[in-house]
């Protein structure tokens, strides 16, 4: 064994994975369509505000 991080079906199923409410996963993909838009209009737009908080 190398000392490495072994990634296990078991070690793995160990990892909290938290679960999102409805109406904050909405706000946070019309954030980033948002930004996505905005880049897609003009690459050099500034979207750090956005980026940093929404």
């Amino acid at each position: 064994m190398d000392g490495g991080i072994n990634f296990t079906r078991t070690n793995v199923s160990k990892i909290p994975i938290p679960v999102r409410d409805g109406e904050r996963s909405q706000s946070v993909i019309a954030l980033v369509d948002l930004i996505l838009a905005a880049k897609c209009a003009d690459p050099a737009a500034d979207t750090t505000a956005w980026e940093r908080g929404g």
